[in-house]
């Protein structure tokens, strides 16, 4: 947080906000050591044809020591107080050069924070960077996730070390940066690779101390995902870990019975499933809303202190003043942005000099984007995050997709939407239709937006006519009783049982709410009364 007597900027805001998210590291070096290393004599062969002679006293004193540990060595006591200061678990590996460093070393990362490795371990850096490719690959395949790998060495061709690392990764969405302070990186939407030589902090060299190290990995932690929602995501994950054991208690072993009878009184018990996770999400649901997290880190203040800190970094706010397009866009102040932050569209009443009478969606895709382009593209990713409940570009290789209401699956360049009731999707015994509506391309008038195969974004427009209703047959997988999709290479697929077999890409599923919505608007559609009337009447009647 900031210092007494000075404003709280948004780095302090979201300091704060990684300091209660991160909880654990992972160092591995085979240098560590708890205790500063102790002094021995040099070790001098003999000549066998000198004579031995006696030492006195004085002598053996004067014979030059050198220090046990090399100057590879690392302080992992003061590391290790170092991130306790920060409220951080450091955990220090030091294995011997005949140890498998790395499978402990991946297995131990799954679950931390921040991975610390020294860059030569008894070779040339062979095994850090088959580490860090190992990390990254698994990482890819379970979906992405935030990560920090900080790769510590004595070895000053930080250069060098990063180029290597980046020829192994063979990832174009990780660049090469240069973070203040010298701290060569290679940094991805969510990932940052940091390069750091060991020595006594300079500015100058960019060498970092162990007793440094925490506080500047935690200020670089900051800048993987520093924003207005990602503070909310960490604040919201820190809670939910504050509270672990409050939500254990509250699900105590004594529920069982109740939940029991819960079950065995419905007439389909197997829904006593799908009922203990409501009440899970449920309790984190309250836990979250009680913290008041959102109004902590996306209210009024977070944003004015994320639009100051854009500012402060040279980014312009710009309105377009005709939609989707960047001609005559107007730049816009901060104070003036603020008043479309409170008071919405109405706060152009207090604006001047814009040229722009309504606000438009589609006049604000440079408000914090360069071009056009990218100002549209992240609006597709939100517009995704907020209707699908997953998709297949977010997902583990190893995930299958079940067919159920909401689920959007692709055949040929043809889209369609599952329509089917979740209940009918169930305990299925057999080979079963499912209903599904067709969704045409149309980039103009949408209502969801999907990634295809290809990663490109598509808008999608739901045709709520009866005439491009259809169903398609699947058999149900052995007992469980749903239609599961496969996990191939080339996509997750479900194959029809008709005649001419075809197969179904899954997409994306979306969210409850979304795909009921869908639905109403079918039924609302196939309620509708012809009436043949008389026109002079029909012309007259009321509109609504």
């Amino acid at each position: 947080m900031s210092q007494a007597g000075t404003e709280q900027t948004f780095q302090d805001l979201s300091k704060h906000v990684v300091e209660r998210f991160l909880q654990t590291v992972v160092v591995l070096d085979d240098g560590a050591t708890m205790d500063p290393s102790p002094s021995v004599r040099r070790v001098v062969e003999p000549d066998s044809d000198e004579p031995i002679l006696e030492e006195g006293p004085d002598e053996i004193h004067a014979v030059p020591a050198v220090s046990v540990g090399s100057r590879n060595s690392l302080d992992a006591k003061a590391l290790i107080l170092g991130f306790a200061d920060h409220g951080l678990v450091c955990a220090v590996l030091a294995p011997s050069s005949d140890t498998d460093v790395a499978s402990p070393t991946v297995r131990a990362s799954r679950r931390a924070d921040i991975v610390i490795l020294d860059w030569q371990l008894g070779d040339q850096g062979e095994k850090t960077r088959d580490i860090i490719k190992t990390l990254i690959a698994q990482d890819r395949d379970a979906g992405g996730r935030l990560r920090m790998i900080v790769v510590y060495t004595q070895n000053n061709d930080l250069e060098g070390i990063r180029a290597r690392v980046s020829e192994a990764l063979l990832d174009d969405s990780l660049a090469p940066d240069e973070r203040p302070g010298k701290v060569l990186t290679l940094t991805g939407q969510h990932t940052r690779i940091l390069f750091i030589q060991k020595g006594k902090t300079s500015s100058l060299t960019g060498q970092v101390n162990e007793v440094d190290l925490p506080s500047r990995v935690v200020e670089e932690f900051i800048e993987v995902g520093k924003g207005i929602l990602a503070n909310v995501a960490l604040a919201g994950i820190a809670a939910i870990r504050d509270e672990t054991h409050r939500v254990l208690a509250r699900f105590h072993p004594g529920l069982d019975a109740p939940f029991l009878t819960h079950r065995i009184l419905l007439k389909n018990p197997s829904d006593a499933e799908g009922y203990s996770v409501d009440l899970l999400s449920s309790e984190i649901f309250t836990l979250l809303r009680h913290r008041g997290i959102g109004s902590k880190y996306a209210g009024r203040e977070a944003i004015r202190l994320a639009l100051a800190e854009y500012e402060c970094d040279g980014r312009k706010f710009r309105l377009m003043t005709a939609n989707d397009s960047e001609e005559n866009a107007k730049q816009i102040t901060l104070e003036n942005l603020m008043k479309l932050v409170d008071c919405g569209p109405s706060g152009l009443e207090g604006i001047n000099n814009v040229g722009v009478r309504k606000l438009f969606p589609n006049r604000l895709y440079l408000l914090f984007s360069e071009s056009l382009e990218k100002g549209q593209t992240s609006y597709y990713e939100f517009a995704r995050t907020s209707a699908h409940v997953r998709e297949h570009a977010t997902v583990g290789t190893a995930y299958r997709a079940k067919l159920d209401l909401g689920s959007i699956i692709m055949c040929g360049n043809e889209y369609l939407v599952c329509i089917q009731p979740s209940c009918d999707a169930v305990r299925l015994s057999g080979a079963t239709q499912f209903i599904f509506a067709e969704l045409s391309k149309d980039s103009k008038t949408f209502d969801v937006v999907v990634r295809d195969l290809k990663g490109e974004d598509v808008c999608l427009k739901l045709n709520a006519k009866a005439c491009k209703i259809r169903t398609v047959k699947f058999n149900p997988e052995g007992s469980t009783g749903i239609v599961s999709s496969s996990t191939d290479e080339d996509g997750r697929k479900f194959t029809s049982i008709a005649c001419e077999a075809q197969e179904f890409t899954w997409i994306c599923d979306l969210k409850i709410s979304f795909a009921q919505r869908f639905v109403h608007r079918i039924a609302t559609n196939l309620s509708r009364i012809g009436l043949d009337e008389f026109e002079w009447q029909r012309d007259q009647s009321p509109r609504s």
